[in-house]
């Protein structure tokens, strides 16, 4: 008996390492209210709603709806776990950065790529990959809200075309070395 409770003890713990993503970056220096929410989880929502006449609100909805317009179904991702920034506090793929009003917060990802938010920001880091000596490389974020100032790094060097920062008005393609987004809610 004690060697099934073992087995399964092991098998468990396995799970959970296999499941967390790698570091990707760090916080660098913080001011201010700022969290990190992490880990997904999908989510299925059934609403009341309104028949939706126009495609493009129907992908914003991203659900399915009857003839009639009474019953939507959504699925989303939500984040599992909310923590409070630090400086140095480790970042992951899929981890959304949040700033309260009048916090800021700066990030250095592993190649050097600097990226800072303003008051009242989000952030979702949707994707970082970076394996230079195979040419691997890219990064892409989705920001809901708020300022953001980025400064390249290898990534940026090494495939431009494979940074790219989505906005509710359009997607920004990185090709020099800095920029600074300001999306309004």
């Amino acid at each position: 008996m004690p060697f099934v409770i073992l087995l399964v003890t092991l098998f468990s713990v396995s799970v959970v390492h296999a499941a967390e993503e790698p570091v990707i970056g760090f916080v660098k220096t913080l001011k201010g209210e700022v969290s990190i929410l992490s880990g997904q989880r999908q989510v299925v929502r059934k609403t009341r709603s309104r028949k939706i006449n126009d495609i493009l609100a129907y992908e914003e909805n991203k659900g399915l709806e009857t003839e009639d317009g009474t019953l939507v179904e959504t699925r989303v991702s939500e984040p599992v776990n909310a923590r409070d920034a630090y400086v140095n506090a480790a970042l992951r793929r899929k981890d959304v950065i949040k700033t309260g009003p009048e916090a800021s917060v700066g990030i250095t990802f592993l190649d050097n790529t600097v990226i800072t938010l303003g008051p009242e920001t989000e952030l979702e880091i949707n994707e970082y990959l970076y394996k230079p000596r195979k040419g691997e490389a890219g990064l892409s974020g989705r920001m809901v809200q708020g300022t953001l100032q980025y400064i390249s790094g290898s990534i940026a060097k090494i495939k431009p075309e494979s940074v790219k920062i989505e906005t509710p008005a359009g997607t920004i393609g990185v090709r020099g070395t800095r920029f600074v987004v300001k999306v309004d809610e």
